[in-house]
């Protein structure tokens, strides 16, 4: 059983052992109260109660109303403050001003943390920033944690919780990458894009205004997650910038991490918001964040999924020379050239290996090998499924015979204009649309192992001991 402790009114909140467990009773709660859903379908607590009810989730659910006995089959109470003890999370979807008094109605519950998805906030401007530091007043009196308050919701896909409370119908499967987002529609279009893309996510949370959980808080939480491998933020500023690296720079060490980071001009900056542009949140103090913590930018939202599919399927590679395998030599052409601008090599491989291109097994068993590029542009209708097959198949036995340690990824343009993982035995390739995005991501993750490698060789030297969980 999980240490479901909470926080206790006036402790601080820099001890991660503090941190982690606040956060579970957002991202693992064994009860919920909707705060907020009606008679109505159309509003935004009703469809949030229905997605948790359709989902699946595995504890109880509660629902406030003033008035309703019965919303949606379940019964409800007319106060938060007539809920049964120990409800871990309240989703509040109430207009603004009745938020502060369902937050302390919660606390006088005992309820454990919130999600509010209620706007009106600090995203208004100076009248709104003050209803939103009263607000946080009462919480952090209260013990309790927020999500909020402008949020999206938040998804836990673990089978054993199956938690979705956000503002989208469309999931993806169960999987190891977890995001972080400062932008709730962004962070619906990413589940999206997710679920289009067949990549498994683990969890999602649009932190919204960010008044109290952080993207700082979730990093502790899904450092020691295990069902997230691969960490993503979307970022429009970092808070206080040196807590953030010093939490970063520790977690990228045992899981990657890919963020995005808007604003980081003049022109974004000012468009994300005047509160946010100062010099901390400018592009070449981001720079200098990312690169001293290990963090892997991603310039767009589709390259922050390339990078991550990869990290999430394969392994990192131990050096920077790659080999292209393909059926057009254009498209190996454009991969070498995107290679030499992303920091990989093409791979000299032996004469043993140029004879035996047509074996890809043969390829990953060259040593002059870090990995491997499949590129392959179809030639005739229909062929194209029989040869990704067949491309899964050849690689499934080069990883029977002991070859593991190779990332493999394959580009293939078909009709479909799809990127989805191509099955190889146990595991799954990373798929992409065109050379250029697959070696783009390669370089970067290339990058991340170097960094990864040099910080654990500093750590050793200083503590003696081995870090990290990667396989490098």
């Amino acid at each position: 059983m999980l240490d479901r402790g909470r926080m206790k009114p006036g402790i601080a909140r820099s001890s991660k052992t503090i941190e982690s467990p606040s956060i579970r009773d957002l991202l693992r709660p064994r009860s919920i109260a909707v705060i907020g859903a009606s008679r109505n379908p159309q509003k935004l607590g009703s469809r949030i109660l229905e997605e948790l009810r359709s989902g699946g989730f595995n504890g109880r659910l509660h629902v406030v109303h003033p008035e309703a006995v019965v919303i949606q089959g379940l019964p409800s109470v007319p106060s938060a403050r007539e809920l049964p003890p120990g409800i871990d999370l309240a989703i509040v979807c109430v207009p603004a001003e009745r938020v502060p008094g369902v937050v302390d109605d919660c606390a006088r519950a005992g309820v454990g943390a919130a999600v509010v998805f209620s706007a009106g906030f600090a995203e208004t401007g100076q009248d709104g920033r003050v209803a939103q530091a009263a607000l946080l007043d009462r919480v952090r009196a209260a013990g309790m944690r927020m999500v909020g308050p402008n949020s999206l919701g938040i998804v836990n896909l673990d089978p054993t919780i199956r938690l979705h409370a956000a503002c989208s119908s469309i999931l993806p499967a169960p999987g190891g990458i977890s995001l972080a987002s400062q932008s709730g529609t962004l962070g619906i279009a990413v589940l999206d894009l997710a679920a289009e893309r067949e990549v498994g996510l683990s969890s999602f949370v649009s932190v919204g205004n960010k008044a109290d959980v952080s993207s700082n808080d979730l990093l502790e939480y899904w450092e020691d997650d295990p069902t997230t491998r691969v960490i993503l933020l979307y970022m429009e500023s970092f808070g206080n910038p040196l807590n953030f690296a010093r939490i970063a720079r520790r977690v990228a060490r045992k899981k990657p991490i890919v963020a995005l980071k808007a604003g980081r001009t003049d022109a974004g900056s000012r468009s994300v918001g005047p509160h946010i542009a100062s010099l901390a949140n400018h592009d070449t103090v981001t720079r200098a964040i990312f690169q001293q913590t290990g963090i892997i930018s991603a310039e767009r939202i589709d390259e922050m999924f390339d990078i991550a599919v990869c990290l999430d399927l394969q392994p990192l590679p131990k050096g920077r020379r790659v080999a292209i395998v393909t059926n057009a030599g254009g498209a190996g052409i454009l991969a070498a050239d995107a290679c030499a601008v992303s920091g990989l090599t093409v791979a000299s491989m032996s004469d043993v290996t140029g004879a035996r291109l047509a074996s890809l097994p043969a390829v990953l068993a060259d040593s002059a090998v870090d990995s491997v590029v499949v590129i392959h542009m179809p030639t005739e209708s229909g062929h194209s499924g029989a040869m990704l097959a067949s491309i899964g198949h050849a690689v499934a036995a080069a990883r029977a015979s002991g070859i593991t340690e190779k990332p493999v990824l394959v580009c293939s343009v078909t009709r479909k204009r799809r990127a989805a993982p191509i099955e190889a035995g146990t595991e799954r390739l990373p798929a992409y649309l065109f050379p250029e995005n697959a070696v783009r991501a390669l370089g970067k993750i290339a990058a991340y192992a170097d960094w990864w490698r040099e910080s654990s060789s500093i750590k050793e030297v200083f503590d003696g001991q081995q870090s990290g969980n990667r396989s490098v």
